[in-house]
């Protein structure tokens, strides 16, 4: 996230820093692609297989999608929260929140067909090598 620091993620956990640093990476990733793709390296270069996914509700199952098919065989665990801004109940009566959620169904269905796309044409990907 752009002006997020591990100093500041550390203060906010009020946690000692020694033990959250290393556990704690922020990129330059723009969008969810990138952000798995990242997230693969940097837990490759850590030997990590495991990870919590934190992000909000109605962006999950699209993150949830990327970061499995980049790095099947890890563990991920959803972490979802739930912005104010985005209203959960009668969610369609809202026209910011339908047209997000409408958003977000979309790219998850383009995301689908473009991690189908892959497994046909790329060669199978292995678990955080």
């Amino acid at each position: 996230y752009h002006g997020l620091d591990v100093e500041r993620l550390v203060q906010i956990s009020k946690r000692e820093p020694e033990g959250l640093e290393p556990r704690i990476g922020i990129g330059n990733a723009v969008n969810t692609v990138g952000n798995a793709a990242e997230t693969r390296a940097w837990m490759a270069k850590r030997g990590f297989t495991s990870l919590r996914l934190v992000t909000g509700a109605y962006h999950m199952p699209r993150s949830l999608a990327e970061f499995h098919f980049f790095m099947p065989g890890a563990t991920v665990i959803p972490n979802p929260v739930f912005p104010e801004h985005v209203k959960q109940k009668y969610w369609w009566a809202w026209p910011g929140t339908a047209s997000l959620i409408v958003s977000e169904y979309n790219k998850w269905l383009f995301a689908r067909a473009r991690h189908w796309i892959s497994s046909i044409f790329a060669a199978p990907r292995t678990i955080l090598k």
